[in-house]
């Protein structure tokens, strides 16, 4: 086993690779999201909390006899060790992925934006982050919880949330709103306790003749209560999502999923893409979506391929958490509608959908609802006119670009250059939205 003051020269030697690579990131060619720069700053307060504390820890034990001195200073090695992992695993990968190389600077306003809306008068520094790895994810970091672990400090930090694009989809602006509705969905949904508030009872399969929950089903019912929560998230998200985003958060779902595995595969974490369709679905109809003639057919579409998705019944061990959770499902709805309000992207806001659609469709931005009076055209309406040209107007691009759509390289170029103008159009619009 290693001596404590074997551990310490290592540990030491670790942070100080990470404190080299904290300033390589900071100083490297391109400049970091305006988050990313925040995460820098707070990244050397507690690198520089981590060394005097070590050293002001290590030095007050050395008056101890040399058994009780060995076992503190392996203790206090434990504590630097743990925040060492949470500055390598968790926070390198963020700072690493947030260039413009990985993620579209562009679209970072558009994000603390959402995020303010899903926290309210909070202190979040969200950073928006590129990953090699396909789907988007949301995650919080506490660093006053490591500061305090290191010993009583009056100082706080801001709480961090970071916000994962995939690499591959940098430039796919009209998949973003997974970012910006599904994704963000979760903050809201953990700020307004709203799938955590549902009450999961034992099933009686789990249960004793008492109807307590039975020890020899202990670990099914664990798994059990962790594919319920799972599950309920991400159905929380995907409605909240749509409240927001309307169709755009339908359409962007499938689009990314159906390239990732089958659209009926549930696991754990995850309940299948057509279930979540559906519910998604359901929403829309509400918001009066139905009803819209440009989406009729394409939604029609999505009803048909998800049809029986609610009839079907999960393999062995998902079956028992999707009875329940198919079952409450309509509370579901009505928590996150309550929750959201007023705030919802209803059908009553398509006809700028249809004005922005026409300018994209004709290789213009649309960041502009009103000329005018140079008003700033929200969010939601950009995405989803970018996809309203997606089901109706690409062809119409493509002639205006001059490319040939009808061939798969044309078919590629035509979607690159929607991407750009939406992403434009964004710019434009945060522009406008600061200038007021």
């Amino acid at each position: 086993m290693w001596t404590a003051d074997q551990r310490r020269r290592s540990l030491g030697e670790r942070l100080g690779h990470v404190d080299d690579l904290v300033t390589a990131g900071e100083n490297r060619e391109g400049r970091l999201t305006e988050g990313a720069y925040k995460l820098v700053v707070y990244l050397r307060r507690l690198i520089s909390k981590l060394e005097q504390t070590l050293d002001s820890r290590w030095q007050a034990l050395g008056v101890l006899d040399d058994l009780v001195r060995e076992d503190l200073r392996q203790h206090l090695c434990d504590e630097f060790r743990d925040v060492l992992a949470l500055i390598t695993y968790e926070l390198m990968p963020v700072l690493f992925g947030a260039d413009p190389l990985a993620v579209p600077l562009e679209l970072e306003t558009a994000v603390v934006e959402a995020v303010s809306r899903a926290d309210p008068g909070g202190e979040i520094v969200p950073v928006l982050y590129g990953s090699p790895y396909p789907g988007y994810a949301i995650s919080e970091h506490n660093l006053n919880r490591w500061l305090q672990m290191l010993g009583p400090t009056d100082e706080l930090l801001p709480g961090f949330v970071s916000l994962c694009v995939p690499r591959l989809e940098r430039d796919s602006v009209s998949l973003h709103c997974l970012l910006l509705g599904h994704e963000v969905g979760h903050l809201w949904d953990w700020r307004n306790r709203i799938t955590s508030g549902i009450e999961v009872g034992i099933p009686g399969e789990y249960q004793d003749a008492g109807g307590n929950l039975d020890m020899r089903h202990a670990s099914a019912f664990s798994r059990y209560l962790d594919v319920v929560q799972s599950w309920f998230e991400e159905f929380g998200a995907d409605t909240l999502a749509c409240l927001w985003l309307g169709p755009a958060a339908v359409l962007a779902l499938p689009e990314l999923a159906g390239s990732l595995g089958p659209p009926n595969n549930d696991t754990d974490t995850h309940p299948a893409t057509d279930r979540r369709v559906k519910l998604m679905l359901e929403v829309l109809r509400a918001q009066g979506f139905a009803d819209v003639p440009d989406l009729r057919l394409v939604l029609e579409a999505y009803e048909t391929q998800t049809r029986d998705s609610w009839d079907r019944l999960p393999p062995e061990g998902r079956a028992l958490p999707w009875t329940f959770v198919r079952g409450r499902l309509d509370g579901l709805l009505e928590r996150c509608r309550q929750s959201v309000g007023s705030a919802q992207f209803a059908a009553d806001r398509w006809p700028g959908v249809e004005a922005a659609a026409v300018l994209l469709a004709r290789g213009i931005p649309c960041g502009e609802a009103s000329a005018e009076k140079a008003e700033p055209m929200d969010t939601a309406t950009i995405l989803n006119a970018a996809w309203l040209v997606k089901i109706r107007d690409l062809e119409r691009l493509a002639t205006e670009v001059g490319v040939d759509s009808a061939i798969l390289r044309g078919s590629n170029e035509v979607n690159r250059v929607l991407d750009e103008l939406t992403l434009k159009s964004i710019e434009i619009s945060e522009y406008l939205r600061q200038a007021r």
